[in-house]
Order: C-alpha cells, then sequence, then structure tokens
C-alpha cells in the first residue's frame, strides 16, 4: 500500500558545525538513503494518529568523519538510532528539528518527485 509521503527526497541538513546534504527513498513504510559523506540511513515510518509520521532511522557514518554536529567518528564509524515525529505539513515548515545522541541538527526536505 503507498502512502502519500512516498517518493524521492533532496534533505538538506544543518548543525552547529555545518552543513550536510542527503538524498532519502520514502517507499511503502521504509526509508533508505545516503549523503555524500558516506553516511548512510535505513529505516521505517508510520503514519501516527496524531497527524504526524513516526519515523525510526539507524544512521551509519563512517570511520573519523566529521559531523555536521561537531564531532568525529572514531576509528569504527558509529551508528546512532534516531526516533522522532515528522509532523504532516513537513513540505511547508522551514526546517524541521530532529534531536540526536549528538546535537540537534535542522532538516529542510524537498520533495523531488513520486514514486
Amino acid at each position: 500500500m503507498s502512502s502519500k509521503i512516498d517518493g524521492v527526497y533532496a534533505a538538506y541538513l544543518s548543525g552547529l558545525a555545518g552543513q550536510g546534504f542527503a538524498m532519502l527513498l520514502f517507499d511503502e513504510q521504509k526509508i533508505s538513503g545516503a549523503d555524500s559523506g558516506g553516511v548512510i540511513y535505513d529505516g521505517e515510518y508510520s503514519e501516527t494518529d496524531n497527524d504526524s509520521y513516526s519515523i525510526k532511522m539507524d544512521v551509519k557514518a563512517p570511520p573519523n568523519t566529521p559531523t555536521i554536529q561537531g564531532i568525529m567518528t572514531g576509528p569504527r564509524g558509529e551508528e546512532n538510532h534516531l526516533v522522532f515525529d515528522l509532523p504532516s505539513d513537513f513540505l511547508k515548515r522551514d526546517f524541521v528539528r530532529i534531536e540526536t545522541g549528538n546535537g540537534a541538527v535542522n532538516a529542510k526536505l524537498v520533495k523531488v518527485r513520486d514514486i
């Protein structure tokens, strides 16, 4: 079953120490993507009763890489599990704030196309 959120997205990201860009695919309650720094995004989403989407996502960064939050990943890289709500009007917002273990990230999602 397809959802109205399904599509290809450009994610413009900013943190305390920098900016980033990722491409994400939302398809049939799955999320996958990557960015130019080698970070891999893998997760799932579901619609909630409170007019939002519940996001659960693993973010895997490669070894010895600086992050937009201002830390350096270690020699084994780093993996974070994020759980957050994405408001249903996220495309109309300037950004969505996502709290991570390494600090906040502001994400502006732009839908590139439906699938």
